[in-house]
């Protein structure tokens, strides 16, 4: 709540210097606009105050610390709230099961009487991993539960074989008693070509970079080679068609810049998304008490759609293919013509790149619009020895 104030607040007013600053002289390539630093500069400008008058009105004038808990803060949170408030920022870490854990990634040990890291193979996460061990950490407290209430399969489940909880939270250990967050050992998703996406992390990158996603919740299987979203706007949704395509657009471009930015693979791109008004929370079920995402009442609300949005693609993407097949079924080379080829995306087969280069990329998302469904007809071609190899994008 508290970036996403300065995110407007900025923008509101970097819009309105902008229109107020005079122009630099006008140059051939962009007559009347601002030069680069300027802008640069104008918008740092506006940053630094929108800091100045937050730091006096939003949380009071008498602010000594922060301490930030439930979820992991992003690194770039955490700069900015020092940056914005000038005090010191805590990340706490703990949960209802054994109490108080960390502190600024520090053990406490007034509660915790023994840890330790287990490799997550499955997962890649190992202790032997280098610079540092990674693993899911486990924990002996002082305030640690005995178990779940009327749930022994769930109260077996918690513990290890030596009374360690499982947390279920992937950490990495840089220091005897300094542990930081990676990932977590649940709500790992793998995909149908044998990738793993991590959908706590994917959603809460997407919540904090992407100005305009109010919350997201990212669905996907083990059929399926792609995700699917869906997404909770910060502009209100009105019933002008135009202006739901216009917001659609941006959504997606956001999501793009994004994934540019943190690097991300294209599989961990939302291919296409619903859109909803309404936000999730605790009053219609869809978060926890904690403010957490309710993923099992998430699934039994938008499941059915998203479900009937992966068929409609796949409709979609088998005409799109059959219809560039046939439209360049006669100029297609063979692979061992000297042509240059790509691998295929899901099954590292190779392909020829002069046919599926226009096709592959021709959607918004840059994302591979075949998939191994459709492996089947080029491979008929190359059977015909239209192709020495041949598969999906």
């Amino acid at each position: 709540m508290i970036y996403s104030h300065f995110q407007s607040e900025v923008a509101h007013r970097y819009k309105l210097a902008l229109q107020a600053a005079p122009s630099s002289p006008p140059e051939p390539s962009s007559p009347g606009t601002p030069d680069k630093d300027t802008l640069v500069a104008l918008r740092a400008r506006v940053e630094r105050e929108v800091m100045d008058d937050m730091r006096k009105t939003f949380l009071g004038d008498r602010l000594l610390a922060l301490t930030s808990s439930t979820a992991p803060t992003s690194a770039a949170i955490t700069v900015f709230l020092k940056q914005c408030f000038q005090v010191p920022v805590v990340d706490a870490y703990g949960a209802t099961e054994n109490g108080s854990v960390l502190r600024g990634n520090k053990i406490d040990h007034k509660n915790v009487s023994a840890f330790k890291l287990v490799d997550v193979p499955d997962l890649g996460y190992l202790t032997s991993d280098k610079p540092f061990p990674r693993g899911e950490l486990l924990l002996k407290c002082d305030t640690l539960i005995p178990g779940y209430y009327k749930n022994p399969k769930a109260t077996v489940a918690l513990f290890d074989e030596d009374g360690f909880m499982r947390t279920g939270d992937i950490m990495e250990q840089r220091g005897p008693d300094e542990f930081h967050y990676v990932d977590r050992r649940n709500n790992i998703l793998k995909l149908s070509q044998g990738e793993f996406v991590s959908i706590t992390r994917l959603e809460t990158l997407f919540t904090t970079h992407c100005s305009t996603i109010r919350q997201i919740y990212l669905y996907g299987h083990s059929l399926r080679s792609y995700l699917l979203a869906v997404v909770v706007p910060r502009a209100a949704l009105s019933g002008d068609q135009h202006q739901a395509a216009e917001l659609r657009r941006s959504i997606r471009l956001d999501l793009l810049q994004v994934a540019r930015q943190q690097q991300l693979r294209p599989y961990e791109i939302p291919r296409d998304f619903l859109l909803d008004p309404e936000p999730f929370s605790k009053e219609n079920g869809l978060l926890t008490e904690s403010n957490k995402p309710s993923r099992p009442r998430l699934l039994a609300r938008y499941g059915a759609r998203l479900d009937r949005l992966y068929a409609q693609l796949d409709a979609q993407q088998e005409a799109q293919f059959n219809q560039l097949l046939n439209r360049a079924a006669p100029s297609i080379p063979s692979v061992s013509n000297g042509s240059r080829c790509v691998v295929c995306y899901c099954c590292s087969v190779v392909v020829s790149v002069c046919f599926f280069t226009l096709h592959m990329w021709s959607d918004e998302y840059m994302q591979p619009i075949a998939t191994c469904r459709v492996q089947s007809h080029v491979q008929r071609r190359c059977d015909a020895g239209v192709a020495s190899s041949a598969g999906c994008i």
